[in-house]
């Protein structure tokens, strides 16, 4: 008895660790909170305009691809959204279009990244440049198949490219002004492995696919 007395005196915090210790083993750790989810119908309760537009495009199905779960799409870009839903903060929501590059990009490529042009994004030109998914693409209410920002494909290029857009005026030049044709015609924008972003082996090869009859054999052949 004196010996244990003189250990709480001698030890008193041994002893307080102790105790502590074995109500830890005790009561067992509990996780913490998860993130919650909101729903489709709780986002479109304040975002209407951007419910109305997304539900015409093919994002609104991604349930039936099976990369969403039912009910959840605006959170498998936007992540969880209960805090948000309870806080109504912005901080409180991932929104890619705040965002820029690499980051801005992210939750597309989440399933945007097996085909065989986006396999190219990464240090592709206009990845480099910080241009990211969202800066052609809409997606709550984009144009056309593609969701591009604009009506007109052309003008999405011109957007950045407007050294490009005299070389329209000229008199030998690609029907892209009476709309015949764009700049995807021609060029692939998530990149590729030629100059360019030329959508084909080589410059050549992308000609003959309109102007076969330039591909020869000639009797009187020399180099293009």
């Amino acid at each position: 008895m004196r010996a244990r007395a003189l250990s709480l005196l001698v030890f008193p915090s041994l002893v307080l660790l102790s105790a502590a210790a074995g109500r830890a083993a005790e009561e067992p750790s509990k996780p913490p909170d998860a993130a919650t989810r909101a729903g489709d119908e709780a986002c479109a309760t304040c975002h209407t305009d951007q419910a109305a537009g997304f539900e015409k495009t093919v994002h609104h199905h991604l349930g039936s691809y099976g990369k969403a779960a039912a009910g959840e799409t605006c959170e498998s870009c936007h992540g969880p959204g209960g805090k948000h839903a309870e806080t109504q903060s912005a901080a409180d929501i991932i929104n890619p279009a705040k965002l820029a590059g690499a980051e801005a990009s992210a939750p597309c490529l989440a399933c945007h990244s097996t085909d065989r042009h986006r396999a190219f994004w990464e240090g592709s030109p206009h990845e480099a440049a910080d241009v990211s998914c969202l800066s052609c693409h809409d997606v709550h209410s984009g144009n056309g198949q593609h969701l591009l920002a604009k009506a007109d494909a052309r003008e999405v290029c011109l957007a950045c490219h407007g050294n490009v857009r005299s070389s329209l005026m000229q008199r030998s030049r690609h029907p892209l002004k009476e709309g015949k044709m764009d700049c995807a015609s021609c060029h692939q924008p998530h990149c590729t492995s030629t100059d360019k972003l030329i959508d084909a082996a080589s410059i050549n090869d992308k000609f003959y696919q309109c102007h076969a009859d330039k591909r020869g054999p000639f009797l009187w052949e020399h180099f293009p």
